[in-house]
């Protein structure tokens, strides 16, 4: 069988990014269920948080579609003449980053639809920001594997919440998804699960 063309929305390609960060970080065994990285870890974990930042973002530009699609846009709506003509003309116009995102999902017109993470949450996004701008730009120094396990424990559990309050998406209520779109919402569940577990025995372990 050929692949003749590639299709992913928003959604799915978050999600995509997202299950593939989970895959980078734990690895899947039939009798244990999920393990922590065994092959190379530090690659594991900077690929792992890439994708999940990557994932993460293409879940709050689907959050903004859902309002205006052209939203994800960094020209509108100040430049929507320039932006209309780019779109027409088949030019794929730039989309928002993470900043942008933020601040239009607080400011959207239907105000019931609005985001506003907590300062909390607002903390775990910028060191998960900042762990994968360190991976991509920068030599490694010396991060603790502990604490990113923590970053990454609750940003996982950040963005179960977002997909739940924000995008809702729920693998028990929302049946309208697809089996494989809610599978792998379920594993990112699971997976959260498991991760601290994993945390809190080492913790203990201390």
């Amino acid at each position: 069988m050929t692949l003749d063309n590639i299709s992913l929305n928003l959604l799915d390609n978050g999600l995509d990014f997202i299950l593939r960060g989970l895959n980078e970080l734990y690895v899947y065994d039939s009798e244990e269920r999920f393990i922590i990285p065994v092959s190379q870890p530090q690659n594991d974990y900077k690929y792992g948080i890439i994708h999940l930042f990557t994932g993460f973002l293409l879940l709050l530009k689907e959050k903004l579609s859902r309002d205006t699609p052209k939203l994800i846009y960094r020209d509108f709506p100040k430049k929507s003449e320039r932006l209309n003509q780019h779109l027409n003309q088949g030019i794929r116009p730039s989309t928002v980053d993470l900043h942008e995102a933020l601040e239009r999902l607080k400011l959207l017109d239907n105000i019931e639809s609005r985001v506003n993470f907590t300062e909390s949450d607002m903390s775990i996004i910028e060191k998960i920001q900042d762990y994968r701008n360190t991976f991509e730009h920068y030599k490694i120094e010396s991060i603790k594997i502990l604490e990113l396990k923590n970053v990454i424990i609750c940003f996982i559990d950040l963005i179960h919440r977002f997909l739940d309050e924000h995008l809702e998406i729920n693998i028990i209520t929302s049946l309208y998804l697809s089996s494989e779109i809610r599978v792998k919402i379920l594993s990112i569940t699971i997976l959260y699960d498991r991760i601290v577990r994993d945390y809190e025995n080492a913790i203990n372990l201390l």
